[in-house]
């Protein structure tokens, strides 16, 4: 029999779902649940790593941005989600100006990739840093990240320009990547500054002129800063760190 909780159907024949879906984990009153079937995930970014019991254990860390990744025995096939670091937020530099977020980085999804036990290379790339009046006042572009042979490369940095707008220009909107909703940073309320374009993690919100643009999340944009003033020293958001999602059953 399904168990249902406000409508929801959440568990059936053994198996945990959350909203349709089935999950590899959720979380009920703040306490951990995994379903039954062994599967696992892992989520590697700059300094980080989390997933499924089975998952972390899997991945040995190296240095900041490079990793290995051995399969748990008997896992044949992965899925594999590959991202680039996301683009820095610009600065808006003239009153006449808008000032865009950072775009994500590139997505590269691979289902049922082969693999056996030999250990594979995760190196993920930085996310570019946001305009700033000394430098420039476009964002960096994200640098690319790799799973073995699969690469993703960095987003583009976002763009101060003129009214004829051509920048990523982030109001909140929902984007689908594999398998999760994230959504992209919020124009920053009575201003020209986009939020950054949403990735594997949520786009940097836009700013007013005396904040620096909010940094983007795991290789999404960062969000771009409404300053025109040289005094003032706000600068984009910096791009999410490249990221890399490997689940398996």
């Amino acid at each position: 029999m399904p168990l249902e909780v406000n409508g929801t159907t959440i568990a059936d024949g053994g198996e945990i779902y959350l909203n349709g879906h089935k999950p590899t984990v959720i979380e009920v009153n703040g306490v951990r649940v995994w379903d039954s079937a062994g599967a696992g995930w892992v989520r590697v970014s700059q300094n980080w790593i989390d997933g499924s019991p089975n998952g972390t254990p899997t991945v040995r860390q190296i240095d900041a941005n490079t990793f290995e990744f051995t399969p748990l025995p008997g896992t044949t096939h992965v899925n594999v989600c590959t991202m680039g670091g996301g683009g820095g937020g610009s600065r808006r530099s003239t009153s006449s100006n808008w000032a865009g977020g950072g775009w994500a980085g590139e997505i590269n999804h691979q289902i049922d990739y082969a693999v056996d036990g030999t250990p594979l290379t995760i190196i993920t790339g930085n996310g570019g840093l946001g305009g700033d009046f000394w430098e420039n006042d476009d964002g960096g572009t994200g640098e690319s990240t790799q799973f073995n042979d699969i690469v993703a490369t960095g987003g583009a940095g976002g763009i101060s320009v003129d009214n004829n707008f051509n920048g990523y220009y982030g109001q909140g909107a929902a984007r689908y990547i594999c398998n999760m909703t994230t959504y992209d940073g919020l124009l920053a309320p009575g201003t020209f500054a986009y939020g950054g374009q949403a990735g594997l993690g949520n786009g940097g919100m836009g700013m007013s002129s005396l904040d620096d643009g909010q940094a983007g999340t795991f290789g999404s944009g960062g969000g771009a800063t409404d300053n025109t003033s040289d005094s003032s020293p706000a600068i984009g958001g910096k791009g999410g760190n490249g990221t890399v999602m490997i689940s398996w059953s």
